[in-house]
């Protein structure tokens, strides 16, 4: 199919790779998303996708993917604050057919078994003072926001990582906006390995 791609080799066994725009075995994935609006600033989502991928170099021809998240946001204009919250959140969890990697030690890494399961997530808070009306005040946005991924422990080149997330945005129009952020976290890995992680980004964005 042209979903997820599983990876078979050395340091990447077990993870999946999302630039598979190809239909090589004619498999099809389903999925789909539905959402509840209990309050007309609040949603709550549930997404789910299943496809099988070809294999190669393991015990078995397929895997079979199962991919699940839930996600909720909620935006809403506050007085009090002269602006809006816009907090956002997203957990999901995958699991891959238990396969064993490199059966015959072909490659020199296995037999490879583990239990493939991944699961990652964010939770993000931003807050724009736009009913302020004072010069760039009424135009920045600050944000904080935290995500990690967890993956599993003997999985090659796996590792569990924490960041946190401060930026602020400066919109220029409706739909154009700059950014600038630093991150600060930390990767670990099952060998025992912590290694800090710390970043700035800078962007700009444009919407149609």
């Amino acid at each position: 199919s042209n979903g997820p791609r599983l990876n078979t080799d050395g340091d990447s066994a077990g993870s999946l790779q999302f630039d598979n725009f190809t239909d090589i075995d004619h498999n099809k994935e389903v999925g789909g998303r539905v959402a509840l609006m209990p309050l007309p600033e609040l949603e709550i989502g549930y997404s789910v996708q299943y496809s099988q991928m070809q294999a190669t170099n393991a015990s078995a021809n397929q895997a079979d993917l199962l991919v699940q998240g839930v996600d909720g946001s909620y935006n809403h204009d506050f007085d009090w604050l002269k602006g809006s919250l816009d907090a956002r959140a997203e957990w999901v969890w995958s699991q891959v057919s238990r396969l064993t990697y490199d059966p015959n030690g072909e490659m020199g890494f296995g037999p490879l078994t583990f239990d493939n399961r991944r699961t990652g997530g964010y939770a993000q808070l931003a807050y724009r003072p736009y009913k302020v009306k004072l010069p760039i005040i009424d135009k920045i946005e600050l944000v904080g926001r935290y995500d990690r991924i967890d993956q599993p422990n003997e999985a090659p080149g796996a590792f569990d990582e924490r960041r946190w997330s401060f930026g602020l945005n400066y919109w220029l129009g409706d739909s154009t906006v700059i950014k600038a952020a630093f991150e600060t976290g930390n990767r670990s890995s099952a060998d025992n390995r912590h290694e800090d992680v710390k970043a700035f980004l800078l962007q700009a964005a444009m919407g149609f």
